[in-house]
């Protein structure tokens, strides 16, 4: 089943865990100045915002299956509300100091944490790629149908 629900639950697992190894690995480099994969408080914390808001943004992309989401007239007020409190949370638990100890996390700059969420937003264009491929795709078919 080319293109179907199994390969996009696949292609886009294996999506957001490139993200947030790539999130991991820009932290460890913005930390200690070098590529190297040392254990990281600033890496494992930019993963872990980055892991977070990825599927946030990711549900917001597959709102529809097929439909992409700049397309849609209607919008989901709950899930963006959604967003910004999982926006909120995230930061708190970076940045108040008792959620931060208690969850092992760094304090990281403005700089790392605009890099993770850039890196989370990813995800919606990977996704609408995808679905415009997919269209595509079920569009030529339908007209070879014809």
């Amino acid at each position: 089943m080319q293109g179907g629900l199994g390969f996009n639950v696949v292609l886009q697992g294996a999506m957001v865990t490139c993200i947030t190894l790539a999130a991991y690995f820009v932290g460890c480099c913005m930390e200690s100045g070098r590529w190297e994969t040392a254990e990281s408080s600033h890496g494992m914390t930019m993963a872990f915002l980055t892991l977070s808001m990825a599927e946030i943004f990711h549900s917001f992309s597959m709102h529809s299956l097929k439909q992409s989401v700049f397309q849609m007239r209607r919008r989901n007020e709950y899930l963006l509300g959604a967003m910004l409190l999982s926006l909120v949370g995230t930061t708190a638990v970076i940045y108040v100091p008792f959620l931060t100890r208690a969850f092992g996390f760094a304090h990281i700059s403005l700089t790392e944490w605009m890099v993770s969420l850039l890196l989370a937003v990813l995800v919606i264009p990977v996704v609408e790629i995808v679905k415009l491929i997919q269209r595509k795709k079920e569009a030529e078919l339908l007209r070879l149908k014809l």
